[in-house]
This record gives C-alpha cells, sequence and structure tokens, in this order.
C-alpha cells in the first residue's frame, strides 16, 4: 500500500511540476516575447471543448499547444492519446489574457509532448509511425515535437532535463529571433533544456493542481502542509510554536466547508467538497483527524517528519517529503509511529526560574 500511495502522489506532483516549471522557464527566458502563458484552457471547437495542459502564445506570432504524459500507455492507450493530439491539428482560438474570451487566432502552431523519459523513446517511435501513416493521407499538418522529461536530483543543483526526441518533428519556431529559437539550441544543437527549482518557484508556490482529479494522497499533504496550518488560531500557533520547536500537538475543530474555503482561497482551486470530506475521513484511520457525530472533525496537527531525513534540512522540498512519508505510513499502518502528547494552549509562562521577574499584567 504504501508503494501504491508513493505512485499516486508521484504522478500527480510529476505533473504539477513539469507544467509548473515550463512555465517558469517560458517566463524568464522568452519574457520579452511572451505574450500569454495559459494553463489548462478549455478551447471549443465545433461542439465539442478539447483541453490540452497548457498552450503558449508568442509574440510573431507563434504558438505552441502542450501536453504533459507520464506515458502514453500501451497500443491502446497511444491510439486514444493519438486521436487527442489530433484534435489540435487544426486552427485554434487561445487566450492571450485572463477570463473567458478566446480571440487569438493560431496562425501555424506546434504540438509540444512532454513524456517521462524512461517511455520517451519507444513511445515516440510509435507516434512517429502513426502520423507517417496520416500525412500519407495529406492528415496531421502541424508539427509534433516529443521531448523527453526527468527530474535530476544528483547534480550540485537539482533540475528538470528535457531532451527532445529525434525521431519526433522540430518545432517550426523560424519566426521567433535566431538567438531564441527552440528548435536551433534544443534539437539542431541537440543541448537539452535544464529547468532549475528557482526558475519556477514563484508558480509553484501558486499552482499545486493540474486538471486531473488528485489523489488522496495528494490532497492530503498539500491540506497538512499548508493548509492546517491556517486553520491555526493565533493563540494556537503561537503555543505549538514555542512547545520545545513545535514537537506537541494541538486539536483544531473544523467543518468541512471551512477546508474547502481555505484550500479554494490558498491555491486557487476548484477543490470539490466530496473529496476533502473524503480526505478529511482518511486521516481517521492513522488517528490525526477524529469525525465527530455533528459532522464536524477535530484535526490532531502536529509536526510530522520522517528519520529518514535530516532534522536541518529545512528546505520547502524536503519538508514536503517529510509530510509526504509520514502520511503515507500512518495511512498504510493504520496509527502514527509515535503519540504525541496534546498541548494546552495557554499564555505565555513567567519564567519560573527566575523568583525576581517583575508582574507586568
Amino acid at each position: 500500500m504504501e508503494k501504491e500511495l508513493r505512485i499516486e502522489f508521484s504522478n500527480y506532483e510529476r505533473t504539477v511540476w513539469v507544467i509548473n516549471s515550463i512555465e517558469g522557464h517560458f517566463r524568464r527566458y522568452y519574457k520579452s516575447m511572451l505574450r500569454y502563458f495559459d494553463r489548462y484552457p478549455k478551447i471549443k471547437v465545433d461542439e465539442k471543448v478539447i483541453t490540452p495542459d497548457f498552450t503558449v502564445v508568442f509574440a510573431g506570432p507563434y504558438e505552441i499547444v502542450g501536453e504533459v504524459k507520464r506515458a502514453l500507455g500501451k497500443q491502446e492507450g497511444i491510439e486514444k492519446r493519438y486521436s487527442q493530439l489530433k484534435q489540435y491539428d487544426r486552427k485554434l482560438r487561445l487566450r492571450i489574457a485572463d477570463g473567458d474570451t478566446y480571440q487569438h487566432e493560431t496562425t501555424n502552431h506546434d504540438i509540444l509532448l512532454l513524456i517521462n523519459v524512461e517511455y520517451a523513446r519507444p513511445e515516440s517511435k510509435t507516434l512517429q509511425q502513426m502520423l507517417s501513416a496520416d500525412r500519407e493521407k495529406g492528415a496531421f499538418n502541424r508539427a509534433l515535437s516529443v521531448f523527453s522529461t526527468s527530474y535530476d536530483n544528483q547534480a550540485a543543483r537539482s533540475r528538470w532535463v528535457l531532451i527532445w526526441e529525434p525521431d519526433t518533428d522540430k518545432l517550426r519556431d523560424s519566426i521567433l529571433p535566431q538567438v531564441q529559437r527552440l528548435s536551433e539550441r534544443h534539437q539542431d544543437r541537440g543541448e537539452p533544456i535544464l529547468i532549475y527549482p528557482d526558475e519556477f518557484t514563484g508558480v509553484q508556490a501558486v499552482h499545486w493542481f493540474c486538471n486531473d482529479n488528485p489523489p488522496s494522497i495528494y490532497v492530503a499533504v498539500v491540506l497538512w502542509s499548508k493548509i492546517f496550518p491556517r486553520l491555526l488560531t493565533a493563540e494556537q500557533r503561537q503555543t505549538w510554536t514555542l512547545d520545545s520547536d513545535c514537537q506537541g500537538s494541538i486539536d483544531v475543530e473544523v467543518t468541512v466547508d471551512q477546508v474547502v474555503d481555505a484550500t479554494r482561497q490558498f491555491v486557487n482551486y476548484p477543490i470539490k467538497t466530496a473529496l476533502i470530506k473524503q480526505v478529511l475521513e482518511l486521516l481517521t484511520k492513522p488517528r490525526l483527524t477524529e469525525k465527530r457525530a455533528d459532522g464536524k472533525f477535530i484535526i490532531h496537527f502536529r509536526r510530522l517528519r520522517s528519520g529518514t531525513f535530516d532534522d536541518d534540512d529545512e528546505g520547502e522540498e524536503r519538508k514536503l517529503d517529510h509530510v509526504k512519508e509520514m502520511l503515507i505510513r500512518a495511512i498504510a499502518r493504520g496509527q502514527l509511529p509515535k503519540k504525541l502528547r496534546p498541548l494546552r494552549i495557554r499564555g505565555r509562562d513567567r519564567s519560573k526560574e527566575d523568583k525576581n521577574q517583575i508582574q507586568l499584567i
């Protein structure tokens, strides 16, 4: 069960990270040319709505329609996803500003497909065979360019690595200035696209979800690390912080609607009420939450730290890993490794050691 939970979390997190990293990269290095980066647009085509993971409109104009996939799957899965890509092989109307107006008509856009490195090579070859068959019939005129994606955390600086699969089409971005053509640098020269965390930290801070329904374990980690601390009162937060490096636990009474509202406000994502309720109930198994008869929940909030990480490692990514690992173990085993004492909320005590301390109140 632990393995399954890690896979569910990793698959969803990876999609979010890849899209965030691409957005951060384009915003930094193509700032002067970037008109709009659109996340999860809903583009009307005839009587249908198509939903790529992202679209990019550059000055020129030049456009990219992007999809992020862990893998395309076996033959049936590849055919299904290829049919999805074929829907992008036509003129489209994209957004170039926030809102519901799709007013920019594409000129000659390319399709960019990002696949996990372990599947990218064989699947790109299969896609190219399908493309060749269609093009013999005069179909599929847009370029379909595949890049493999991998996260390299063994280098001196962790980074995403995107490498073009040479069996697939080159991007037709000749309208861009020569020094900023992705095709020239990352396809002709064979340089990988390297994206470091500082390029998308700002994007990552506000975008925690993609347009796929998140698994419960992913939502649980976001709630515990980002939302529940915001539900503490000022008094609770002060007491917890002062308690020997936050080693105790605090009981927080909440309604499902309170958690939904706080989550939607913080992550800017229309999280479903039923999913939040499901996650709160899931956390009752390791006794991290408790459901009352009136439908409210008690969150037994505590700091979650895993012994597999160094205590002095305080990076945000590592903190999230602490929470993820501890929640996965707790949910899989049905209990926490160690029961902590609850904290009693009270005003900060005067020092008992200094008998001469002045009574201020």
